[in-house]
């Protein structure tokens, strides 16, 4: 960055000229050359707070990377934490199922042990019946050997059997499920406490993305307030360079003239000759065309953010660009962002800026008219105009006489 800006300011000591007179062109006709002391010291004192901003631009851009490295490996672990998650979700939905397959095996079991009452109560009846019929048998005076015990030998004996191994199948049931409840409840404990684990780092991990997001956004913030104020300390240091220039190019052009009156007292007088002209429905507009952006209606930092940027048809360039009202021409050159410009004084602390013209017809220092043409437009169509009162930018929209600017 700061090579950057190093390069940007040994280019565009044109462009602190504009700066200079748009801040006030009086001044430019009354500083003395005894302040030039006093202008170096300035200038350094600039150039030393303009290179502690860059320094620290470095060291908050440094910290925001460094922040930004943080919050990416949080948000990887809060996706690590997401996907432990999932997997969790899926073991409990397993233990779930699990324990629907104990339900299940219960209500076997209880099917067992209603069976196995049920048999009970049938061997139950017929012992009753072997002992009634045995009964029977000696009131009628029939002998053991003549009474057929065979059939009632053989249907205890097989119930006695099955009753046996209801038995045996339920003690087995009965310990399958008491071994798979078991493991089940260990699962579920564990993976419970894994999943309040996981909860609590989650919750912990939202917190510190909260906190390091507005740590971004405050180096951010700061980082945009820094390089606010290198920009205005650029453009100060940009116009006391050229004050300190303009001084230097005067005392040249003294020593050589050996007239009383300077060319500086000519722009003068003639500077004081001009009235404030920059009032309601009182400018002519300088195209014949759309405003394709309106003052103050961009971003911060856009460079034709102060001003009005048109946009003229093809068949209506050929009439180029217009003065918008009286004045005489101060600057006439290249600048940064618009090109080929032109800076008209049309008042005290009046000036107004063409920007992205060609040939210029008007000549430094000459007088011009309103509605007077002063320049070409370039084949794109586009032209930007920006006026200055007392140092600060205006909107030109509500100063036209006519409103042919506006699409």
């Amino acid at each position: 960055m700061e090579s950057r800006v190093l390069s940007f300011r040994d280019v565009v000591q044109a462009f602190g000229l504009m700066l200079f007179l748009f801040s006030g062109g009086s001044v430019f006709f009354g500083v003395s050359t005894g302040h030039c002391e006093r202008i170096q010291e300035r200038l350094a004192a600039l150039q030393e707070s303009s290179a502690e901003m860059h320094t620290q631009i470095s060291l908050l851009r440094k910290q925001l990377s460094s922040a930004r490295r943080k919050l990416s490996g949080l948000l990887s672990q809060k996706n690590r934490l997401l996907k432990q998650e999932q997997v969790l979700q899926e073991q409990l939905a397993s233990v779930e199922l699990h324990l629907d397959e104990i339900e299940s095996d219960i209500d076997t079991l209880e099917i067992l042990a209603t069976s196995y009452q049920e048999r009970k109560l049938r061997r139950l009846q017929v012992l009753d019946e072997f002992e009634l019929s045995d009964e029977l048998a000696r009131a009628v005076g029939r002998s053991a050997e003549e009474i057929d015990y065979d059939d009632f030998f053989l249907l205890a004996s097989r119930m006695q059997q099955e009753e046996n191994e209801l038995v045996v199948r339920s003690r087995d049931s009965l310990r399958n499920l008491k071994n798979a409840q078991n493991a089940e409840m260990r699962l579920f404990k564990r993976q419970k406490s894994l999943h309040q684990d996981i909860q609590r780092e989650q919750l912990a991990l939202a917190e510190v993305l909260r906190k390091k997001q507005r740590q971004e956004q405050e180096l951010r913030e700061k980082e945009r307030e820094l390089r606010q104020k290198a920009i205005g300390l650029q453009a100060e240091l940009l116009r006391v360079e050229s004050v300190l220039a303009s001084l230097s190019s005067d005392r040249s052009d003294r020593s050589r003239d050996s007239t009383p009156a300077s060319e500086e007292d000519s722009l003068a007088a003639r500077a004081v000759k001009l009235r404030p002209q920059f009032r309601a429905e009182s400018l002519a507009a300088p195209v014949v065309g759309t405003m394709a952006q309106l003052f103050r209606r961009s971003r911060p930092g856009d460079p034709y953010r102060n001003g009005i940027l048109f946009q003229v048809e093809e068949d209506q360039q050929e009439k180029g660009v217009t003065a918008i009202a009286d004045g005489v021409v101060t600057f006439r050159g290249r600048l940064p962002f618009f090109g080929e410009s032109l800076i008209v004084e049309h008042g005290p602390d009046e000036f107004s800026l063409y920007g992205h013209v060609l040939h210029q017809t008007a000549a430094l220092s000459q007088q011009i008219r309103r509605g007077e043409k002063i320049a070409e437009l370039e084949s794109d169509g586009r032209l930007y105009l920006e006026l200055r009162k007392r140092g600060k930018s205006i909107d030109p929209e509500p100063l036209f006489q006519e409103k042919r600017g506006r699409g």
